[in-house]
């Protein structure tokens, strides 16, 4: 019976590290593109989640990397009320989401499992 209980519980933390593998150059990918590329990338995300050209101050890399973060965080909320043009965009979205939440998900598990020294 134990170790069903353990298989159980390690299906979700599966997939949240195959969804992690899958999506991480891809994430690392999109967020180095807006951030270190041309500024159209991260321009079109700001006029959809409404963000103020006067706030251009974080325009450099690292300002227009953490937006990419922020907005990818932000997107399941705000999906209903900013739409995106192309249901590519609006999947590339969704996932990046996703990934961002599993990596918060995972970062915590991994912490408590070195707190609580769960390890074995």
């Amino acid at each position: 019976m134990d170790k069903w209980i353990i298989v159980l519980a390690g299906v979700p933390f599966f997939l949240l590290v195959a969804l992690w593998l899958l999506w991480v150059f891809p994430y690392m990918f999109l967020m180095l593109r807006s951030g270190l590329g041309d500024a159209k990338h991260i321009a079109k995300l700001d006029k959809v989640f409404g963000f103020e050209e006067s706030k251009m101050a974080d325009s450099l890399s690292f300002g227009r990397g953490s937006r990419f973060i922020s907005y990818s965080m932000k997107y399941p909320r705000l999906k209903g009320e900013n739409k995106l043009t192309s249901r590519k965009e609006h999947l590339t979205m969704l996932i990046s989401s996703a990934f961002a939440y599993s990596s918060a998900i995972l970062f915590v598990l991994g912490g408590g499992f070195k707190i609580f020294s769960l390890d074995g």
